[in-house]
């Protein structure tokens, strides 16, 4: 070993660093001895979401997908809720289905993607897509949160042609002119 070497720990390379500034905090992730493995740019995207920072967090679940994360549909959740956190709805929805599409999502993460896509639409507001994928979850977890009382509360405003539909008892059903 020469003179002019000098041993360096792995702990002190760092060959990847991110920045953000958000105003009177910066945050700095540095990334020890190589690139941002798929499953710790996941937690880091949690982490940044469970603070608010949720463009950070997108970045973040981006790299996780793009590095080949085992679970996208997952991803793709986290990615939609960060977007819905943020008030981005048209991107939120965007990934959510994209989530339903991505291969080896499991019936859990189909669940959850539905009743988000929910979530999302019933806050555009579009009731009658809320509406679907609200029944869509149902279907595949019937007592899943509060799925069933987000259903029967978006029954009662259904439009349908020009008539609205009211019901009234499970078996009392009757058709109302709107602005009657």
């Amino acid at each position: 070993m020469s003179a002019d070497y000098m041993e360096v720990a792995e702990e002190d390379i760092i060959e990847e660093q991110f920045v953000e500034d958000y105003g009177d905090v910066e945050v700095r992730v540095e990334v020890p001895g190589g690139e941002l493995d798929c499953e710790s740019a996941a937690d880091l995207g949690l982490a940044f979401r469970e603070m608010g920072l949720w463009d950070t967090a997108v970045l973040f679940f981006k790299r996780a997908l793009s590095g080949g994360h085992p679970r996208p549909a997952h991803c793709r959740l986290l990615l939609g809720m960060c977007h819905m956190d943020d008030g981005h709805l048209a991107e939120a929805i965007r990934e959510l289905k994209d989530g339903l599409a991505a291969p080896g999502a499991d019936r859990a993460d189909k669940v959850m993607l539905l009743y988000h896509l929910g979530l999302a639409f019933l806050e555009l507001p579009d009731h009658e897509e809320a509406l679907y994928h609200f029944r869509r979850a149902e279907r595949l977890r019937p007592n899943f949160q509060d799925i069933r009382r987000l259903i029967n509360d978006l029954i009662p405003t259904r439009v349908v042609g020009t008539w609205q539909l009211r019901a009234c008892t499970p078996w009392a059903r009757f058709l109302e002119p709107l602005g009657a």
